[in-house]
């Protein structure tokens, strides 16, 4: 284990692992690695990657970078909380895409705010009825809005700045009141004389803001955390002393390491067990977390995938919120497990990761001194990420798969969406589009007329099922993905858990339900670039209860919406992914009772094709 320090982070790497033969060489290697960082200068000094890139590691000197801002930043979340026990500012909306959001709906879920804070309202989001909802919450001339934004030209924060500024207007706050109440956290390079001067920033400059805070260059948004994103709105939760605890866990963490003692550098212990699964063909990590830790596995599951998932032949899928499985053997061989251990707490972990051990799963343990360590935690994370990426020669922190997605959404909101013609089935309010999963590489759809005869019908359950079925078995899909493009609360959220269980149980596959909008900005680039070993649902819900016009513009937050499931759909289908496209009429009742039969059937079809076909 790390050395015997109980206020930082330890990782117990199994000793199954460290008998290998391959332990030392692979630790020997990542040593000489870590040596190649500069005085935390952000430059590596070796370039090992064939495109020339270099790696983006202005994070990792941001405990000096940041030291100007840090007044500013705890002025500017006290000056917050005294306008809330003052009466004149009632909430804080914070608005932002990916990464960057992630580490404040992380912060809050574990951390969470005092009682001298506003109201938390996080939007990561353009679902109409989500917005709808908040706006009808929000008392806007005492709402603060804090707006992340690197490009300050991502399509959903600008959409959603434009709509409040409207909003506010409408609400008859004068234009200098509403641009106070905003404060923009953007790229270093977009300077106040830039914004307001670049015709590409016309949407923010001439809207305006009240202050601006400013992120690294060379930091990302998935390693944004150490910045005024996550500072900010700590400042504003939980005040200055937050803000301090933040960074003291940074600096001690960095510390750690980078330094060359490899039992004392936490992330160096991650690293090298991460490249010891992958040397085992293992690329599915699962992360086992304790209660009070559970909002840390989105934030943890967008790093490792839009950081790892660029190598076709060694990816990263990392698995959280997973309910624990009784029977082990549903467990695929790609499987390794992360145990997060908070001091010595929950035996209800040790006893699965016992089981797990005894069955031959790795099982490393991460070890945090409380729970307010968390800052120590995203920072050995991000270490830890950059040291796996950078050995398996890829550079871990670009994001060209994202710029791809992009691209395509920009141009599918502004046309009319084609209506497919072939391969699309039509239910009352459910449609199943599976072109896109027939094909060269993919499905023949010969295959599928066979596995359809032995159902003995056709219609969108058996057809999902046959798929299925098919892209696990004849085309060794072990990764089961759903993306839904709707805010999964309530019914949808029991739906997609659901499928989830009975999909691992019938196929032994790994299975996400991930929630868009928001993975689009986190996980995109994995989905497209990785092993191309997943089977993709995109499910958009089509009409909205309460659809909102986006101002000075030709399309509404739920066209936004579907352009972004048909992006998505476009990006994976250009990069060779195997994908459904499953299309809810709306979100009321009815549809989703629909939906939820639909899959039900699918899932018990299913099951019976897997116990069948497996027996033969």
């Amino acid at each position: 284990m790390t050395e015997n320090r109980k206020d930082i982070i330890t990782v117990d790497i199994p000793q199954a692992v460290k008998n290998t033969k391959t332990f030392e060489r692979v630790k020997s290697g990542l040593m000489e690695g870590v040596r190649g960082i500069k005085d935390l200068s952000g430059v590596w000094a070796t370039d090992q990657f064939k495109d020339g890139g270099r790696l983006m590691l202005g994070w990792t000197r941001l405990v000096k970078w940041m030291e100007p801002q840090l007044n500013p930043i705890k002025t500017f979340g006290e000056d917050v909380r005294r306008e809330k026990m003052s009466g004149t500012t009632a909430g804080a909306v914070y608005i932002g895409q990916g990464g960057s959001i992630e580490c404040i709906k992380t912060y809050y879920g574990i951390i969470g705010a005092d009682d001298k804070a506003p109201d938390t309202h996080i939007l990561d989001t353009v679902d109409p009825d989500v917005i709808s909802d908040l706006l009808a919450a929000l008392d806007l001339s005492k709402t603060r809005f804090i707006v992340i934004t690197k490009s300050l030209s991502t399509l959903e924060i600008i959409s959603l700045y434009k709509l409040f500024f409207e909003r506010c207007q409408r609400a008859g706050l004068l234009k200098d009141d509403i641009a106070r109440r905003v404060t923009l956290i953007t790229n270093e390079d977009r300077t106040e004389h830039e914004i307001k001067n670049n015709p590409k920033y016309a949407d923010v400059a001439s809207r305006g803001y009240g202050n601006v805070f400013y992120i690294e260059a060379g930091s990302g948004g998935r390693f944004s955390w150490d910045t005024p994103v996550l500072l900010a709105a700590a400042a504003i939760m939980r005040g200055a002393g937050a803000v301090d605890r933040l960074r003291k866990d940074a600096a001690m963490m960095e510390e750690s390491c980078v330094s060359q003692d490899f039992n004392a550098n936490p992330a160096a212990r991650y690293a090298v067990f991460k490249l010891m699964m992958q040397e085992e063909k293992r690329n599915q990590p699962t992360l086992l977390l304790p209660g009070e830790y559970k909002p840390y596995g989105p934030w943890a599951g967008q790093l490792d995938v839009e950081s790892l998932g660029k190598n076709k032949n060694a990816s990263s899928m990392m698995i959280d919120h997973e309910r624990p499985a009784k029977d082990l053997s549903v467990y695929g061989a790609k499987r390794f497990f992360v145990r997060l251990k908070i001091g010595d707490k929950d035996k209800r972990l040790d006893n699965i990761a016992g089981k797990l051990t005894s069955v031959g799963f790795p099982v490393l343990t991460i070890i945090v001194p409380g729970k307010e360590s968390l800052g120590q935690l995203f920072k050995m994370s991000e270490f830890a990420t950059v040291f796996t990426g950078y050995m398996m020669g890829i550079n871990p922190v670009n994001q060209p798969g994202v710029e791809d997605y992009k691209k395509n959404q920009k141009i599918l909101v502004g046309q009319k969406e084609p209506e497919a013609k072939n391969n699309v089935i039509r239910e009352s309010g459910v449609t199943l589009d599976f072109s896109a999963s027939l094909g060269e590489g993919k499905i023949d759809s010969g295959e599928l007329d066979n596995i359809l005869k032995m159902v003995g019908k056709i219609d969108i359950a058996s057809t999902y099922a046959a798929i299925a079925y098919l892209a696990a078995k004849e085309k060794g899909k072990d990764c089961f993905v759903n993306v839904v493009f709707k805010r999964m609360t309530g019914k949808l959220l029991a739906i997609q858990e659901n499928w989830r269980d009975r999909v691992r149980a019938s196929l032994h596959v790994a299975a996400l339900g991930e929630e868009a909008p928001c993975i689009l900005h986190a996980k995109q680039q994995g989905f497209q670039q990785g092993e191309n070993t997943e089977f993709y649902s995109i499910i958009r819900v089509i009409d909205f209860k309460k659809d909102i016009p986006v101002p000075d513009a030709d399309y509404t937050f739920g066209k936004l919406m579907r352009a972004q499931g048909a992006a998505m759909l476009a990006a994976l289908s250009e990069a060779g992914r195997m994908c459904v496209r499953i299309d809810i009429a709306d979100a009321g009742p009815k549809s989703i009772k629909e939906f939820e039969n639909i899959t039900n059937n699918s899932l018990k079809i299913l099951d019976n094709l897997a116990k069948s076909r497996l027996k033969k």
